[in-house]
């Protein structure tokens, strides 16, 4: 249990160090995610419980490429719809070659990769280890829901669609906090389906990525369109 409270307390000091300091989040969380795996093998924990025995990760591939695919295709024909409009309006993917950066770049190795690491892998392996399947399914889904709570504080100002959402509610950016601690949450029960079943962090990493990259490319093009227009 003891490998679990300190694997929580560094993704705690992971997420401040990123979200509430000057320190470049988008290495920050990539160190953290290599210290605390490293600090993981030197406790005891396997290849093979943390997500990355290398056979799990090839017979992974298929179910990651499928997954992916498919989170591809729902994302993006949902944001089609009259409703979701104003979600693809966001700030931090304003332009086509910011939105390609975040997508290729930023996304995979300061998002999807280090998060899925951290929480897919060594979190969910530490819990494993005292915790029935079960509990530590809610105890990670639910570290991962509050992960994002810092984050989320300046969606309401980011993203049209969610400012809109949230326009007569007197503190905006708490229930902003609510709603992604809450949606992160589910998205991170997911993801550990996912990993339990391939035995591998291959296709929760890829399907991560689909879900962030894909939102970050639909803004850059809803972006581009007025400026085509002209």
């Amino acid at each position: 249990m003891g490998r679990s409270v300190a694997v929580l307390g560094g993704l705690a000091v992971v997420n401040v160090l990123a979200q509430r300091t000057r320190a470049p989040g988008d290495a920050v969380v990539p160190l953290g995610a290599l210290a605390l795996l490293a600090g993981a093998r030197a406790s005891g924990l396997t290849a093979a419980e943390l997500g990355l025995d290398p056979a799990a990760n090839r017979r992974g591939v298929t179910a990651a490429a499928l997954a992916a695919s498919a989170t591809i295709g729902t994302i993006s024909a949902a944001s089609w719809l009259p409703a979701a409009q104003g979600f693809r309006a966001d700030a931090r993917y304003s332009t086509a070659p910011a939105a390609a950066r975040g997508a290729f770049l930023t996304i995979p190795l300061a998002t999807a990769v280090p998060e899925e690491v951290l929480f897919r892998s060594v979190l969910d392996a530490s819990l494993r280890r005292h915790l029935s399947p079960a509990a530590a399914t809610a105890v990670g889904a639910t570290a991962f829901g509050l992960w994002h709570v810092l984050g989320a504080l300046t969606l309401a100002s980011d993203n049209e669609g969610i400012g809109a959402l949230l326009e007569d509610r007197p503190r905006p950016a708490l229930a902003t906090a609510a709603g992604a601690a809450v949606a992160t949450g589910a998205a991170g029960l997911a993801f550990l389906a996912l990993r339990r079943r391939t035995d591998s962090v291959v296709a929760p990493v890829a399907v991560h990525w689909a879900l962030n990259a894909t939102a970050a490319l639909l803004a850059g093009v809803r972006r581009r369109r007025p400026a085509l227009a002209d």
